[in-house]
């Protein structure tokens, strides 16, 4: 699902995401993916972002209209919330998007990126406008993981102490 050489992120939030995982795993089988946005009262545009995401990160698998969690996404659900963000903070650090953040943070002197910067790079495969959704979505879903961290104030992202 990969929309240009550095990947996509779908715009969804990660609640959203870990909501679908446990709407999941209460239902206990695959699911028709139009009957889970019917018992979600989603519309199908709605839901698709976040499944989109939750396939992007490993947690769900799409066959023929249903969707089913694989054996990450079940281990993910039964997690605290410090077992969660380590889960995505792994996956992340898969994704092409954080790959080329991360390598783009560690190689600057002061070990920061800024906001403009991180728009140029989106720009390479983006619109503008769809640039600042990726790039909000790389900082909610890095903060969430404890991956990166984003100062608003200055306009620059870092690595989480963590990471360092």
């Amino acid at each position: 699902m990969e929309d240009s050489a550095s990947g996509h992120l779908p715009h969804a939030g990660i609640s959203a995401i870990f909501g679908l995982l446990e709407m999941l795993d209460d239902l206990g089988d695959d699911e028709d993916i139009y009957k889970l946005g019917q018992s979600l009262n989603y519309e199908l545009d709605d839901i698709l972002p976040v499944i989109e995401a939750a396939e992007l990160l490993g947690f769900v698998i799409i066959k023929e209209g249903d969707i089913a969690m694989t054996p990450l996404g079940k281990e993910l659900v039964e997690k605290d919330v410090d077992g969660r963000k380590a889960v995505l903070c792994e996956r992340l650090k898969e994704h092409p998007v954080f790959k080329e953040i991360i390598v783009g943070i560690r190689s600057r002197r002061d070990h920061q990126l800024s906001r403009h910067f991180l728009l140029e790079m989106f720009e390479a495969h983006f619109s503008p406008e769809e640039s600042e959704r990726q790039l909000q979505t790389a900082i909610d879903w890095g903060r969430y993981a404890e991956l990166i961290g984003y100062n608003a104030e200055t306009e620059e992202m870092y690595l989480d102490e963590s990471q360092e």
